[in-house]
């Protein structure tokens, strides 16, 4: 599993730093060597610090391992979610 977490530096302030969301990338174990599939779960965190429930879920189907990067996986785990940009 890879997990990311979104965190927010006001100002570059590490000693203010808050997270506002965990994105986690399961690997399914249904590919091969050169290609992967994921599930995808996108959680929320309050202004609180309080993990809310998993806001978003998606899949990533036919990852190209050997062609990309984990950077590309993020991008296609966040479009698998819904996002467009």
């Amino acid at each position: 599993m890879i997990r990311c977490t979104i965190e927010l530096l006001p100002y570059g302030d590490e000693e203010k730093k808050r997270s506002l969301g965990v994105i986690e990338i399961i690997n399914e174990k249904t590919g091969d060597q050169c290609t992967g599939n994921y599930k995808v779960n996108l959680q929320k965190i309050s202004e609180y610090g309080e993990s809310l429930s998993i806001s978003k879920s998606g899949t990533v189907s036919g990852f190209k391992r050997l062609e990309s990067d984990v950077f590309y996986l993020l991008a296609h785990a966040l479009k698998g979610c819904g996002y467009e940009v």
